[in-house]
């Protein structure tokens, strides 16, 4: 506030090392809620100027007249009355209660009080003088100070320590006197740390001072501290050491108003940046803080650090604190360390007691290191917003002698700096680090190395002020607090949210988009809806109110979270504590006890791929089918991969159930041609209720599945005889199609009840093999038809969970069962499908066998080797259909249609004793004709007439 005042004053001069004294004499009447004041300022070598605004006619005219007139001597008084700070029990003036001067001024202040009432101010001498009716305290300050501050109040207790010629004191309320020697010594320590710095304490004494207001401000000789914050931890560990360094920073060097306020930004980088870098969380801070303005600044009214004065809202606080400390960081770098350090005293001890401006500190800097620093302190104090820039068109080439990194570094063309851009070149044994000056607008740059390089990592330590990449976004309370646009999932009225602006969804109408496009939150009624649409989560029990921020696993640039809340009105206590939590990703409380407090990960890095890591295999020593039972007979779930359409592997399949079955009669195979509801049918089949055709019938399986049967019926077969149960564990096709088309979003109600308890989404390193294998297989020649690989995913993430549900479920009914699972090798591969999914729910030894795959790291427990073979296939008629319907289009010579009489345009009708309707129906006839050793007759429709033809 007093920047602000002092910058619209009409008289607004500033005056270095100026002589300038002021006397105040005060008459406080607490009970009345009022101060009278009697004011003196005198400055021997120029006439006196000050904002009087505040004063009333006629004395404001007086005095104008008479700084107008050069002099040097102003005499003025007045009343104040403030309820608000000035009470019966405590006096609390901060803001700019006297007029002001545009010069530094040096103050004696005599308060009058009543007798039992403590005077602080900014003072190194302190009289108390005290009669029978009021007692009068002069305060001296005999170095000059841009204003005072006033504190009285009869409620302190006072407690000192002695420090060589620092006098230190503690003026707090009686509940908080316990804390007096821990404050002591933890500023005698924050005092020597900062002298090995900077020099010597400005002042003769140093004050710890409780206030009624939630304070935590620092004025020349003292510090202001709220009463409901004075006994946390943090304060005294950490703000406590920001308010004294103010102390040179800010109280005894001070803001030339003309260029910005540089002391907030320096004062956070020396106490709290570097008390967070000694504890090696300095990139965890220098992210938070880019976070921080990311999410509280806006583009159309971003401000440069010459234009920061004070922080009166986040979108300031941000910029002077946050950006601030990255400037001095970024400063501190330029120079080296330790001679930042060494010429930041230098200053420091030259300058104090003047007011210093950003170009004072450019223009001494430049003088120590005889180097320009004009550039830098143009793109950082004089240039608004971060660092925005795009890595563009990377390559890898050999030269002959070394590998050539090349790319374009393009910024935006409204925003374009010049900076010094750090890149990391890993290889597979080393590391090389470059700093790459970035000139213009687009930059191309060539980097060599030696190595094979593997990854090139853009400033992966946060060393620049700059835009995140998408990895690198931290997801806080706060961006969620922040968010342009928060969705909010929930069936019922809400009160109990720590969000102002945010749109509620009802759980049935949330759709893909949505979910893909905004920052979103669960609530206690949706908890399902985020299991099955994010990830598996499970809330305390303990905790009454919890939130967990996670990435959006379909968009990592926004966030998802998940808030288990009784949706009454937050408690206001937990409510205000949750203003000094936005940093955090998880918090559980029980009542207002904290039982969770975590940061988010910092480990995302931009990071562009050049090559994949060479991977080296070391052949196994190769070994029999008989030592692989061996090996995996302890297993209580065995997985078989298959490429559908080899033979050789059903075959493989087989030989496993059948050594299996025989070490364990309790076994269960499980299958992924099936679907859950169509169970029925495979236990009366392997009851013996029906036969091979009747379940295949009533499975659909020629609909579903449509592989080539006979691969599969001798095991089939195997397991009737043998009383094994076959599982069927995949989801229904209806299901699976439709969130192909419409995501899991579109399912309704009643289809949601059909999915497995939890969905995970969040193996990036599945959902991009996936994604890449979904592009190349339905690539078409036409460049408008897009592949939505997310859809695509959901439906194949939802395949995999229904199937580890199923296995798991089995698993559960019996502890001594087995299981032996025939599926796809695409869902075992890296054991990234079903396997790690099983282990979530269940964790028990399981292996993983693929086929005639190429051999890598951890793609499966066992690879198994077979020739190829050659097996029995269905019977076909020799015809070609038209696409939507049974009618023959062509015949192929000499193939049984062509035998049997069957003509182009004929109709099939029915197929022995099968009605066809479609073309599963037909395949269905034909295999049961075949398996039942029975000639094909097929009736054909034939323009008006009906035909039964029969093979020969």
């Amino acid at each position: 506030m007093f920047q602000k005042i002092f910058i619209a004053s009409l008289f607004l001069l500033s005056f270095l090392k100026a002589e300038c004294f002021y006397t105040v004499d005060i008459d406080a009447f607490p009970k009345e809620h009022t101060l009278k004041i009697k004011a003196q300022i005198y400055d021997p070598s120029r006439s006196v100027l000050v904002d009087v605004s505040s004063l009333a006619s006629p004395q404001r005219e007086l005095l104008e007249q008479k700084m107008f007139d050069g002099s040097n001597k102003l005499e003025f008084s007045y009343t104040i009355k403030d309820e608000t700070h000035i009470r019966e029990d405590f006096i609390s003036l901060t803001y700019p209660w006297l007029p002001m001067t545009p010069s530094l001024c040096k103050y004696t202040l005599r308060v009058k009080t009543p007798k039992d009432f403590v005077v602080i101010a900014e003072a190194e001498s302190i009289q108390e003088h005290i009669n029978a009716q009021a007692k009068t305290t002069e305060l001296k300050l005999e170095k000059p100070i841009d204003r005072p501050s006033l504190i009285a109040s009869n409620k302190f207790e006072t407690k000192q320590l002695k420090r060589d010629e620092l006098t230190l004191k503690t003026y707090f309320f009686k509940e908080h006197t316990h804390l007096a020697d821990a404050y002591l010594e933890k500023t005698k320590s924050f005092i020597e740390g900062y002298e090995k710095i900077l020099g010597k304490f400005p002042f003769s004494s140093f004050s710890i001072v409780e206030n009624l207001f939630q304070t935590g401000y620092s004025m020349p000789t003292f510090t202001l501290i709220g009463d409901k914050i004075i006994d946390k931890s943090y304060l005294i560990e950490r703000s406590l050491g920001h308010e004294i360094l103010h102390q040179w920073f800010g109280n005894s060097l001070f803001v030339d108003e003309k260029g910005g306020n540089w002391t907030e930004g320096l004062t956070t980088f020396l106490s709290d940046y570097h008390f967070e870098n000694a504890k090696n969380e300095g990139l965890r801070y220098r992210k938070e803080a880019i976070s921080k303005y990311l999410l509280n600044t806006r583009k159309d009214s971003e401000r440069s650090l010459d234009n920061f004065y004070y922080g009166a809202d986040k979108a300031s606080k941000t910029l002077g604190y946050d950006k601030g400390m990255f400037f001095w960081y970024m400063l501190s770098r330029e120079m080296g360390e330790e001679r930042f350090l060494a010429y930041l005293s230098k200053f420091y001890a030259i300058n104090r007691f003047s007011k210093v401006s950003y170009e004072d500190f450019r223009d001494f800097f430049q003088l120590q290191t005889n180097s320009s620093l004009v550039l830098f302190f143009d793109e950082w104090v004089y240039k608004k917003g971060v660092l925005s820039f795009d890595i563009t068109q990377p390559s890898v080439q050999w030269t002959g002698d070394s590998y050539e990194i090349s790319f374009d570094v393009i910024q935006d063309i409204n925003a374009s700096r010049i900076f010094t851009l750090p890149l990391h070149v890993k290889s597979e044994k080393d590391e090389n680090i470059f700093d790459v000056l970035i000139n213009k607008q687009t930059k191309s740059i060539k980097l060599n190395t030696s190595q094979r390089p593997i990854s090139l990592d853009i400033d992966p330590k946060t060393k620049l002020f700059r835009n995140f990449f998408e990895d690198e976004k931290l997801h806080t309370l706060e961006a969620l607090q922040q968010s342009d646009h928060l969705l909010v999932v929930s069936d019922k009225t809400i009160k109990s949210l720590p969000f102002e602006n945010y749109k509620q969804v009802a759980t049935d109408e949330l759709s893909f988009k949505e979910l893909k496009n905004s920052d979103v939150v669960f609530l206690n009624d949706s908890l399902s809806d985020f299991n099955r649409f994010i990830m598996p989560f499970k809330p305390l029990e303990e905790a009454s109110w919890q939130l967990n921020v996670f990435a959006n696993p379909w968009n990592k640039a926004r966030s998802v979270a998940y808030v288990k809340s009784g949706l009454d009105a937050l408690d206001a206590r937990l409510k205000h504590r949750l203003k000094y939590y936005g940093a955090y990703s998880a918090l559980a409380f029980n009542d207002t006890t904290t039982i969770l407090k975590q940061k988010p990960d910092i480990k995302g890095v931009w990071s562009i791929e050049l090559a994949k890591k060479q991977s080296v295999v070391e052949v196994p020593k190769s070994f029999d089918f008989d030592s692989l039972i061996a090996k995996i007979s302890g297993k209580r779930v065995i997985f078989v991969g298959e490429m559908h359409t080899n033979y050789a592997h059903h075959i493989n399949q087989l030989e496993v159930v059948k050594h299996i079955h025989a070490k364990n009669q309790n076994l269960v195979i499980a299958l992924e041609m099936f679907q859950k509801d169509f169970q029925p049918f495979l236990d009366d089949y392997v009851a013996k209720k029906i036969d091979l055709v009747e379940m295949l019938k009533g499975t659909e399986y020629f609909k579903r599945w449509s592989y080539e049967p006979y691969m599969y019926m001798p095991i089939f077969e195997y397991a009737r005889e043998n009383g094994i149960k076959l599982l069927a564990m995949n989801q229904q096709q209806e299901i699976t199609k439709k969130t192909t088309k419409q995501a899991l979003m579109g399912l309704s109600k009643k289809e949601r009840e059909n999915l497995p308890e939890a969905l995970d989404f969040t193996n990036d390193v599945y959902k991009e093999r996936l994604s890449d294998f979904f592009k190349n297989a339905h690539k078409t020649n036409d460049s408008n038809v897009t592949v939505d690989t997310d859809y695509m995913y959901q439906s194949q993430v939802l395949w995999d969970e229904t199937m580890a549900y199923n296995i798991a479920k089995t698993l559960q009914e019996d502890p001594l069962r087995q299981v032996v699972v025939l599926v796809g090798a695409g869902h075992l591969q890296s054991f990234h499908g079903i396997p790690d999914r099983l282990k979530r729910r269940v964790d028990v030894p399981i292996a993983v066998i693929l086929q005639d795959v190429e051999a890598s790291e951890k793609i499966a427990d066992f690879i198994l080797y077979t020739s190829p073979i050659e097996g029995k296939k269905s019977k076909k008629l020799g015809i070609y259909l038209d696409k939507s319907s049974l009618k023959i289009d062509k015949i192929i010579q000499n193939e049984r249609a062509d035998k049997m009489g069957i003509k182009k345009g004929d109709i099939i009708v029915s197929c022995n004793g099968f009605w066809t309707k479609e073309l599963t129906d037909l395949k269905l006839a034909l295999f049961a004709s075949d398996i039942r050793n029975e000639k094909i007759r097929v009736d054909v429709k034939r323009g008006e007439k009906i035909l039964t033809l029969e093979e020969k």
